[in-house]
């Protein structure tokens, strides 16, 4: 069974995000976020198994379908300048 590296690998991008966050670092919440990575996981493979296609196709899909449903977002994060 194959588990997508930008499935699985999601923890490192998901704790620097919260990292420059402009409220600050707090681990409970990057936490929170980070342990979903298995219910994405599980999505991936079900999906997979009930479309009869590979588990890369099933992430890649699933992953289409969250960037559009992000696409009228202008802006995610504000992060103030750095000097």
């Amino acid at each position: 069974m194959y588990a997508p590296d930008f499935v699985v690998n999601a923890g490192g991008v998901i704790n620097i995000a919260e990292e420059l966050s402009p409220a600050g670092y707090h681990r409970e919440r990057a936490y929170a976020a980070i342990r979903r990575i298995y219910d994405t996981t599980t999505a991936v493979f079900d999906t997979a198994k009930q479309d009869g296609i590979t588990s890369a196709e099933a992430a890649e899909r699933l992953a289409e379908r969250r960037m559009a449903a992000l696409a009228h977002v202008q802006q995610i994060r504000t992060f103030s300048e750095r000097g």
